[in-house]
């Protein structure tokens, strides 16, 4: 299956049900979603609107078009901070927690 069919179909899941959640292998989650809470505090599909996690075990990556979170447990503590170019030249800020 072509990765355009499969963009295709998952898209259009998310339109109708407004999130999905895939086990991949090594035991990880991805969770995605087009739901957002309305002004009746209810979740409603978005269109333009996406949100992604990515979980295993006791570790979480979140993003949205408003934030950038992670959760890890507490004993994981060095932080590797750097700061490089993407491909436009734009300054793009890394952190990875060991």
């Amino acid at each position: 299956m072509s990765q355009n069919k499969i963009q295709y179909l998952l898209v259009n899941h998310l339109l109708k049900h407004g999130q999905i959640s895939l086990k991949l292998p090594d035991n990880v989650n991805l969770e995605i979603g087009l739901t957002q809470e309305n002004d009746n505090g209810d979740l409603a599909i978005e269109p333009n609107y996406c949100w992604i996690i990515a979980s295993q075990e006791d570790r979480l990556a979140s993003i949205d078009s408003y934030n950038l979170g992670i959760s890890f447990p507490e004993n994981e503590k060095v932080f590797l901070d750097d700061v490089s170019e993407n491909v436009k030249g734009k300054q793009i800020r890394k952190l990875n927690i060991i």
